[in-house]
């Protein structure tokens, strides 16, 4: 063909790729030809223009080209040796639900069309020979299959956790007062299974259609993963059992052991699961945040996850209302948020921000009264432990619209919280009042707490006897 123009600076952007050498100069030529600048072509050759470029603004790569770079990729994952350090993590893979297209190019090689989920996958890439050209075609199943190159057959095993439009969410409806649960410990500090039962069952009686299980209140931020798995399962139990739906904190350990029991929940019957932030390499914004709790997430795709905002202890104090439409874009199974701050405010905004399918409960007890009247429903708080029939009765009255006795009642559940945390921090003292309430035994607080002095013990019975609520 005939040079349409003569050499100059323009003419090297569409330089035919028969006329360079692609093993070396292809990072080069794409590069470039998108910047529009010069071109590193081998010695002595001279780029043209041809007259089949003439119309052509951006020239589609030929197919035998975009084969043969699909195939030095797979040469190059299935060459290269695997550290410990990474076999021992799943490598990503993305699963594509509508296109036949996987794989768009060797420096880029995962493509996730828009309208694609990830979800738990297990995928197989087989690799075969053919003299000419080289065939790679992965179809969007579950088991991803037949892709063809050089000599003989190779088999890439790789796992990961993923989301998917075929992924069955269970539904999130639960709403109203949640009471996050003691871990009963015994003198010597060991956990005390046997008394979960019983404790479930009071749970129920007491009208408790739900419990959060690891929360602040249980403590499980000082527990191993293995006892946390214990509890878990014992209260999984007691919730068949009763009734009881069983949502479970996560957080709190480091994103491995989180992930962890965030699948274990899934897989033995929890019913949603609840999130701390990290705790020690901090989330600084918004996007930082979406993206830890979407790892969580992520590690269980069927349950419903929920963010825990407790800046008093995390110091993670981000726009919250910003969060949640952030998560609710970008996370499919997040399902809301326990708001544990006394800002009405913030909590008012974030209530706005979120759609009636997500669940907002406060961790505030002081707050039952005023929340309900700004429709927060649902709360969160382990005062309901030791005085359920307040907490409820502060519910159906702002429900009825009798504000009067609203106000009263949660001024009595103030008066009777203020006698217990007079004694000393809210895990010990509430552990105390527990068993002085209900006769229900927890034991003392997890290390490195401790427990009350017996005489502290008696002061706050004395004031929950005049308080007539013990």
């Amino acid at each position: 063909m005939n040079r349409k123009e003569f050499l100059s600076e323009k003419s090297v952007r569409y330089c035919c790729e028969d006329h360079f050498d692609v093993d070396n100069d292809t990072q080069n030529f794409m590069r470039h030809r998108i910047a529009g600048g010069r071109l590193l072509l081998k010695k002595d050759v001279i780029p043209h223009k041809f007259a089949c470029q003439k119309t052509k603004v951006v020239t589609q790569e030929r197919s035998a080209v975009a084969k043969r770079r699909r195939a030095e990729y797979y040469e190059k994952v299935l060459s290269k040796e695997v550290p410990a350090s990474v076999a021992q993590k799943p490598i990503e893979f993305i699963e594509c639900v509508q296109s036949d297209e996987v794989i768009k190019d060797p420096d880029s090689p995962i493509f996730v069309p828009m309208d694609c989920f990830d979800v738990d996958v297990e995928a197989s890439v087989k690799i075969k020979t053919k003299k000419k050209g080289t065939q790679v075609h992965i179809m969007g199943k579950k088991k991803i299959k037949d892709v063809k190159q050089n000599s003989g057959r190779k088999i890439l095993n790789l796992q990961a956790m993923k989301y998917s439009k075929a992924t069955t969410l269970i539904d999130f409806e639960t709403r109203g007062l949640m009471p996050p649960v003691f871990t009963p410990l015994n003198d010597d500090l060991t956990i005390n299974y046997a008394a979960i039962p019983g404790y479930a069952k009071y749970m129920a009686e007491a009208g408790f259609k739900c419990v959060l299980v690891g929360g602040t209140t249980g403590e499980h931020m000082s527990l191993n993963v293995a006892d946390r798995k214990k509890v878990i399962e014992e209260w999984v139990k007691a919730g068949r059992s009763t009734g009881l739906h069983i949502q479970v904190q996560v957080g709190g350990a480091p994103l491995p052991d989180v992930q962890e029991l965030a699948a274990f929940c899934q897989k033995n019957g929890v019913g949603s699961i609840l999130t701390l932030p990290e705790l020690y390499f901090k989330p600084s914004n918004v996007d930082e945040l979406v993206s830890y709790v979407a790892l969580v997430a992520g590690a269980a795709p069927k349950l419903p996850v929920l963010y825990y905002h407790i800046p008093s202890m995390t110091r993670v104090e981000i726009n919250m209302p910003a969060f949640v439409t952030e998560a609710s874009k970008k996370i499919p199974n997040f399902a809301g948020i326990k708001f544990t701050s006394n800002d009405l405010s913030e909590a008012s905004q974030v209530l706005r921000a979120m759609s009636e399918k997500k669940a907002l409960f406060l961790g505030a007890d002081t707050l039952l009264a005023p929340a309900a009247l700004l429709g927060i429903k649902s709360s969160i708080g382990t005062s309901f432990n030791l005085f359920p029939k307040i907490a409820h009765a502060i519910l159906s009255a702002v429900q009825n619209k009798d504000v009067e006795t609203a106000r009263a009642l949660q001024h009595k559940l103030c008066l009777a919280i203020e006698s217990l945390t007079k004694e000393g921090p809210w895990v010990p003292v509430m552990k105390a009042g527990m068993e002085i309430v209900t006769g229900i035994r927890v034991g003392p607080p997890s290390l490195p707490q401790k427990p009350l002095s017996s005489e502290a013990i008696e002061r706050i019975r004395g004031r929950l006897r005049v308080l007539d609520v013990a």
